[in-house]
């Protein structure tokens, strides 16, 4: 019957009663929304502890101080947007970074995605995000190749997602040039099917594949 209270810039969001055995731990999952980014206190406290009996009260409140981000600002070069949207190369992590927009709802997003053909993003819209990922792009201009580099050295990160369109060469001489570029190691010549595997035996009782369950496709 002990009551935990959370407290979010001095103000009580909500408080939720929880059984604490003696020298025990119990974790108390509750959730908070934060109005603006930026350094914000937060407070745990303990609202009817058995210690306010006895005086001992001074471990019955924690403060932190957390970072609040705004969403992380990715940039997607496509290079294949062709139809159907499943098949375009920014589908899968569009929908992995901004799961709530994909399925047209209001929710916190962790990301939001901008996606670009790989040959029509600007130097300012390069400038401004935080992840660039490369989906599917085939090879890179000399000066794409500059702008990603001064990217990725001035702290952004890059995300290199080969495709079948990709040439593992291309992109070598112009990011990892032989451990002088951004790319930690080059790209493998391995050949990469157009058509998309295949899946062989779902297991759907599997936690990772239980949302496949009841569902004939």
């Amino acid at each position: 019957g002990v009551t935990v209270s959370l407290g979010v810039a001095g103000h009580e969001f909500g408080h939720v009663a929880v059984d604490l055995p003696p020298d025990a731990t119990v974790s108390v999952p509750m959730a908070a929304r934060f109005g603006e980014a930026g350094a914000t206190g937060v407070t745990a406290s303990l609202l009817n502890s058995p210690d306010a009996k006895t005086g001992l009260a001074a471990d019955d409140s924690m403060d932190v101080a957390i970072d609040v981000a705004d969403p992380t600002l990715v940039l997607i070069l496509s290079g294949d947007e062709r139809p159907p949207k499943q098949s375009a190369a920014s589908y899968f992590p569009t929908v992995a970074l901004q799961p709530w927009t994909a399925a047209g709802r209001n929710g916190p997003d962790p990301c939001k995605v901008t996606v670009v053909p790989s040959s029509a993003a600007t130097g300012e819209q390069i400038d401004a995000a935080q992840v660039i990922i490369l989906a599917n792009v085939p090879a890179l201009s000399p000066q794409r190749a500059m702008q990603l580099g001064q990217f990725v050295y001035q702290g952004g990160g890059l995300l290199v997602a080969p495709g079948s369109l990709t040439q593992a060469s291309e992109i070598n001489a112009a990011l990892f040039r032989k451990g002088a570029g951004p790319l930690p190691a080059g790209l493998g010549s391995k050949q990469i099917p157009s058509q998309p595997t295949p899946l062989g035996q779902v297991d759907a009782t599997h936690p990772a594949l239980a949302f496949l369950q009841g569902r004939g496709d």
